[in-house]
């Protein structure tokens, strides 16, 4: 899950990325900014790991919560957070 500010072509640039750095298949969840980003997890039966990428100290606070399955990244560098990500994708 990223944020991204308005408009259409900063959700296809930040899809892109993932797809590009990251891998084709995952879900890309472009969410309204703020502290509310919990609000755009999937409800999928089992277990499904929600990663948020951010910037901003209070998101991440908000987002962390193991049992719900929900890690945060603080995003302060592409390569970083590629590591970060990559750590949590199957071999």
């Amino acid at each position: 899950i990223f944020s991204a500010g308005q408009g259409k072509k900063i959700t296809e640039q930040k899809t892109q990325w993932i797809r590009q750095h990251i891998d084709p298949s995952v879900k890309v969840i472009i969410a309204s900014a703020g502290t509310k980003k919990p609000e755009y997890t999937l409800n999928i039966p089992g277990r499904v790991t929600h990663i948020l990428v951010d910037d901003t100290a209070k998101n991440i606070e908000a987002w962390n919560n193991e049992e719900k399955h929900r890690i945060a990244i603080h995003h302060k560098d592409a390569a970083n957070s590629i590591e970060q990500l990559k750590a949590f994708l199957p071999e």
